[in-house]
């Protein structure tokens, strides 16, 4: 639920003239894509999961995905963006990525989380590269759920 909750959020603040679409063109006016155009639309995509794909490892995505959806939900809080269901789905979706992380740590103690975690401040050092990310994280969760 709080995952449905943290997409429809995302989609509302990415688009706020998302009533004015009118929808898909006419079948005649659709264009095909050539497979690299379509490439290339993955790369730019918001929320890319391929950002997520090179963690190594559970526990290195799910610290990624806790880092960027507090970034994301702070960012967001700090528009005055969130409502506090939406606070709270932020809330849910990262306790369920902690719990993940102590459960894929294995031998890590707090020294060499505290160093992952500085690894990914400074690899996602800019607020909109941790919104993708957090975006592909609740994109992930979505999946998993369905």
């Amino acid at each position: 639920m709080f995952v449905a909750a943290l997409f429809s959020i995302l989609l509302a603040s990415c688009n706020d003239r998302a009533s004015e679409l009118t929808g898909d063109p006419p079948a005649d006016k659709r264009k095909e894509f050539s497979d690299a155009e379509k490439q290339i639309a993955a790369e730019l995509s918001i929320g890319n999961q391929a950002i997520l794909e090179e963690a190594t490892s559970d526990y290195e995505q799910a610290l990624v995905c806790d880092m960027a959806l507090e970034s994301l939900a702070t960012q967001l809080t700090e528009r005055g963006a969130l409502n506090a269901a939406q606070r709270q789905a932020f809330v849910d979706a990262r306790k369920l990525f902690v719990r993940r992380q102590k459960l894929f740590a294995g031998q890590r103690n707090g020294e060499d989380i505290a160093s992952d975690r500085r690894e990914f401040e400074i690899y996602a050092g800019e607020d909109s590269v941790r919104a993708q990310i957090a975006i592909g994280c609740i994109r992930k969760l979505q999946e998993e759920q369905s």
